[in-house]
């Protein structure tokens, strides 16, 4: 339930508005963004409401291949090669000769090019996602700056330790969940989307107007993220996330990409409500049942 927002004690999880730690907003839906650092060995998570015009783009790349008269024939005919007839027979002859386009501007006939679709691969999706965060007191100003400077930090590689700027570690992996606030779970009418790279975060200041806060806080910040899937799906992989067979898509405990299967438990709190934050217990039974 709402009520199981993480508190505001809680410095690991951003929510805003703050009035999604209230019951003001039962039925809303949200969006949660998760990303694991592996500096700090938890997840980073951070609720916001869920924006207008979310879209999916699932493409395949395609692109085109004449078969020429050969290839056409064997399209028709198959290896019977005794169906080749007289007319492609000369046809043939031809475009061997060198006289091919003599003939077709004559007999007023060309030869078909059997142009077919050829299949390349599935296309890497992407996710845009457009926030307008207006700060309505100072309390909540300090909230959109922790998650707007959380969201542009993660964006950017890290140097690895001792290194003299020679070997970077990627920017960490997202998870993004829309979640339905009066269950706690995720919103089975959107589909899912697989593990991510935060691939740009662009933002502007008081586009409405010129307003800051005592502290200097802004009024508003506009903030535009796009997102990238780590690799591209295969149908395997969509049906697999629709089934919630991937319950944690995409982050092992060393913050790597993964097709399937849970991290491990205690370094990403797997059995984790994503409302709650609580562990859940669950026992483990042993030895031999009794009858």
């Amino acid at each position: 339930m709402i009520d199981n927002i993480p508190s505001e004690q809680n410095t690991s999880d951003l929510v805003f508005p703050l009035e999604m730690r209230g019951s003001g907003l039962v039925n809303k839906p949200v969006i949660l963004f998760t990303a694991f650092d592996k500096k700090e060995n938890k997840p980073v998570k951070i609720f916001l409401p869920t924006p207008i015009g979310v879209s999916f783009g699932d493409k395949g790349e395609y692109s085109t291949m004449d078969l020429g008269v050969i290839g056409g024939m064997a399209l028709g005919a198959g290896p019977k090669l005794s169906s080749i007839n007289t007319e492609n027979i000369r046809a043939l002859a031809g475009s061997k000769l060198g006289v091919g386009e003599q003939t077709s501007f004559l007999t007023k006939q060309v030869k078909n090019p059997n142009t077919n679709t050829t299949f390349t691969a599935n296309t890497l999706r992407t996710f845009a996602f457009n926030f307008k965060l207006i700060a309505s007191s100072q309390e909540e100003s300090e909230i959109i700056r922790q998650i707007h400077t959380r969201f542009r930090y993660y964006a950017y590689a890290d140097m690895l330790e001792n290194e003299d700027n020679i070997l970077l570690n990627y920017p960490p992996v997202w998870t993004i969940k829309f979640m339905d606030m009066g269950t706690g779970e995720e919103n089975k009418f959107i589909p899912r989307i697989f593990s991510t790279y935060l691939a740009s975060c662009d933002s502007t200041f008081n586009a409405g107007g010129n307003m800051y806060y005592n502290n200097n806080a802004p009024l508003e910040i506009d903030m535009s993220l796009m997102f990238q899937e780590t690799r591209t799906l295969t149908r395997k992989d969509i049906r697999e996330m629709e089934n919630d067979q991937l319950g944690n898509r995409g982050i092992n405990e060393n913050g790597n990409p993964t097709v399937s299967g849970a991290p491990n438990t205690n370094q990403l709190n797997t059995g984790v409500s994503e409302i709650t934050g609580d562990v859940e217990a669950k026992p483990k039974r042993r030895g031999r049942r009794r009858n």
